[in-house]
């Protein structure tokens, strides 16, 4: 207690508890799980955005990746390598389209995790919707661009077009949501 606040009734230690409640508190940890969910649905909606208004800058990726001309000198894997630009352009749409699908699959999980704060019944359904969504958005980066572009391409040789690291990060982040949302909220 301060001197000067004696007849104030509050000490410092009563306002640190109550602090310390309130961040304790189950409503306040489905709050922080709704918005872990929501920066993860922002950031799908963001790469969405930026494929589909920046196509001349980020289509080429796709392109390059798929011809693997970039790889290696001599890699024996370029038998692999697509050519046509029609499967570029199928191939980036179906990017585009499952990074807008996990935007409002994640968007959706969300609020549902909101509606979670004050309803703690809900919260189990919003958790498995939840836990859906992520490994949604975690399949793009495992499978599309880890294991599809990164190894059957052979992304990882490329100076210029290599996208496996940036997945990695995607990955890795989202899959710590993943753990954090699926945990029950005591």
């Amino acid at each position: 207690m301060y001197p000067g606040n004696a007849s104030a009734g509050c000490d410092g230690a009563t306002a640190n508890l109550a602090a310390m409640t309130f961040l304790e508190s189950s409503a306040v940890q489905r709050a922080f799980k709704a918005l872990l969910l929501a920066v993860v649905s922002l950031y799908f909606g963001l790469v969405a955005l930026g494929n589909l208004t920046a196509w001349g800058i980020n289509y080429p990726f796709v392109g390059h990746v798929m011809a693997m001309d970039t790889v290696f000198p001599g890699n024996p894997l370029t038998w692999r390598a697509i050519h046509d630009p029609l499967l570029w352009r199928v191939s980036y749409a179906l990017l585009i389209a499952w990074e807008c699908a996990a935007f409002l699959f994640t968007a959706l999980a969300a609020w549902r995790f909101a509606g979670a704060v004050r309803r703690p019944e809900a919260e189990p359904a919003a958790r498995r919707l939840a836990c859906n969504a992520l490994v949604f958005g975690l399949l793009l980066w495992l499978g599309a661009f880890i294991t599809i572009g990164g190894e059957w391409f052979q992304m990882w040789q490329s100076r210029e077009w290599n996208g496996v690291d940036a997945a990695l990060r995607n990955f890795a982040c989202q899959a710590l949501v993943l753990l954090y949302v699926n945990q029950p909220t005591e």
